[in-house]
């Protein structure tokens, strides 16, 4: 919350560390002995800009304003950070073909860089770490359309620059000051932290499947996050899972999931009894003391396990039940893969073994990937699959346990989109909360804009269907929506992880009141801080109550270029809650 000083207001955010003055001035920035100030000094088009007048500003709760007619600068401080925004009610003139700009000064001790990407600024001391970061620049008109936007520095001036040549007024250009991720205490560069992520209640699990482990390169690694008694900050892990008999080349850490205080791993490329890449999936259960660095409690494989199976590509897990995608697996070579479910023992709990039941397609073909996708939900499964090596548009294939308990099967329904076309990757990534299931198509449409379907179960259950809806983003370039979806209760997180060169994106939608429909209209959208160009922030998300993770599998924990080169870094995870 705002409160009153002699000139304005002051904010505290000890979550990111920062404390923020407002005053008819502007805005000054502190975190520890650093001091970083910003104000507003133009807006229009070009070099042809009207001159903004001080203002003294005004608060509601976490929320303040400067007014001055139809250009308004407001700040929200929440566990983000501390949002900044500039609505503008109508045209500040004519464009002539030259951009919307607006300008601000900048002063502090603190040095802005801008990324290459032209969305964030690196804020830090003359020779060290981002201590600050100034990201997510977004812009939406009137319609929720997004409109290119890019920021860059000249001197102590920030400019923004929006193309509002299309837009339907009043607009909205949205960035972020934070400083908010989860780390890997022990990553390097390659080590993938963030190819996937999960969360349940207030532990955060996230795989690093390129670790070396005891010196086995590639081998992987888990890491656990739990929620601090003083709430979510910054942080590296509570512990660090891997496998007794963890190989170098396993790939431990491709997929995770947790329900409950008991965590999965996938390791796709394990060796199982002679069988190369035949893959695995490892159960951990935290121990009565709290998570803590350990092995497995359990081991979990297929009783007709193939060499190149790669069992644990996905895995999913709710309530006492696993599925886990082996994606070549089948009796055939190549095969179209299999989804294998594993239900815990009633006494004596999770213990090594062999599937409860398999699940295959119907219409299975050589390469269909079938389980390089899967989600759960009490007794309904998602499997991803019906992509003919990537030629075909992919179908999500239904299974509905039996009264009788989990059986081989083959589905109990398929989603299909009803504009799918070829090599759109429909369902290389889904989520379900039951009744309803999210699909994503990263490469649907030419420029792979991506889209993300919402099928919801009729009446009657589960039939053979498209989708309820379809949504998109309205994208004028790569944006690859759909990379990885996640739903919880009526909000989806979608990512995108092909936006700006790969350093990504990822979007909330929100349930309308009147339920899904088309829409490219969302709710908010999450983009990394300044960082390296080919993060793939978005490439994994993971979302539960109103806390959403997002993987960054390539994001450097530090300035990512020297001397000119760019290299990528460990990866990070970005945890984000609802204010």
């Amino acid at each position: 919350r705002a409160r009153a000083t002699h000139d304005g207001y002051e904010v505290a955010n000890p979550r990111q560390k920062l404390n923020a003055r407002f005053g008819s001035r502007g805005l000054e920035v502190q975190a520890e002995s650093t001091r970083f100030g910003m104000s507003v000094r133009g807006y229009g088009y070009g070099t042809a800009l009207t001159h903004v007048r001080q203002a003294r500003p005004i608060a509601a709760s976490n929320h303040v304003e400067y007014r001055r007619g139809s250009f308004t600068e407001w700040y929200v401080n929440g566990p983000m950070g501390l949002e900044q925004g500039f609505t503008l009610s109508r045209r500040p003139g004519k464009a002539n073909g030259r951009m919307l700009t607006i300008t601000l000064g900048l002063s502090g001790n603190l040095k802005a860089v801008a990324d290459s990407s032209g969305t964030s600024l690196k804020l830090s001391r003359s020779m060290g770490d981002a201590v600050m970061r100034y990201a997510g620049l977004t812009a939406l008109d009137a319609s929720g359309k997004e409109l290119a936007a890019s920021l860059r520095v000249d001197d102590r001036e920030l400019r923004l620059e929006i193309d509002d040549s299309s837009a339907r007024y009043p607009i909205s250009v949205d960035p972020t000051i934070s400083n908010f991720t989860l780390t890997a205490s022990d990553g390097v560069s390659g080590d993938i932290f963030g190819y996937s992520v999960a969360i349940v209640g207030n532990t955060v699990v996230v795989g690093a499947a390129a670790t070396t482990v005891n010196g086995n390169q590639y081998q992987g690694t888990a890491y656990v996050f739990v929620k601090p008694t003083s709430g979510w900050a910054n942080m590296t892990q509570t512990a660090e899972l891997t496998a007794s008999d963890g190989q170098g080349g396993d790939n431990f850490g491709r997929s995770v999931a947790i329900s409950g205080n008991t965590v999965v791993v996938g390791s796709p490329q394990a060796t199982v009894n002679g069988n190369q890449d035949q893959g695995a999936v490892y159960v951990f259960v935290k121990p009565a003391k709290g998570w803590n660095d350990m092995h497995q409690t359990a081991k979990l494989v297929a009783s007709d396990g193939v060499s190149f199976a790669y069992l644990g590509t996905a895995t999913a897990f709710s309530g006492n039940t696993i599925v886990a995608g082996a994606q070549y697996s089948s009796d055939q070579d190549p095969g179209p893969g299999k989804a294998y479910v594993f239900v815990e023992p009633i006494k004596g709990g999770w213990t090594n073994g062999t599937q409860t039941a398999e699940l295959t397609a119907s219409n299975g073909a050589p390469y269909d990937y079938f389980g390089y996708a899967v989600a759960v939900d009490s007794n309904t499964v998602i499997v991803g699959g019906g992509l003919c090596g990537g030629e075909c548009p992919g179908t999500a294939y239904v299974y509905v346990e039996p009264a009788s308990g989990w059986a081989n099967m083959t589905e109990t329904a398929q989603l299909t989109p009803s504009d799918g076309g070829g090599e759109d990757f429909f369902a290389s990534s889904v989520s379900t909360n039951g009744s309803t299931t999210v699909v994503g198509a990263p490469y649907h449409e030419f420029d792979e804009a991506g889209a993300v379907y919402v099928f919801v179960e009729s009446a009657g259950g589960w039939v053979n269907m498209t989708q309820t809806a379809e949504l998109t983003v309205n994208a004028t370039t790569s944006q690859c929506l759909g990379s990885s979806v996640s739903i919880s209760g009526g909000v989806i997180l979608a990512g995108a992880d092909c936006v700006h060169d790969s350093t990504g994106a990822a979007y909330v939608f929100v349930k309308p009141a009147n339920g899904w429909e088309n829409s490219s209209t969302f709710a908010l959208k999450l983009s990394i801080p300044f960082k390296y160009q080919w993060d793939h922030f978005g490439a994994s998300v993971a979302i539960s109550g109103k806390v959403g993770v997002i993987g960054a599998s390539y994001a450097p924990t530090s300035p990512p270029c020297q001397a000119g080169k760019c290299e990528p870094g460990p990866g990070e995870a970005f945890l984000f809650t609802e204010q």
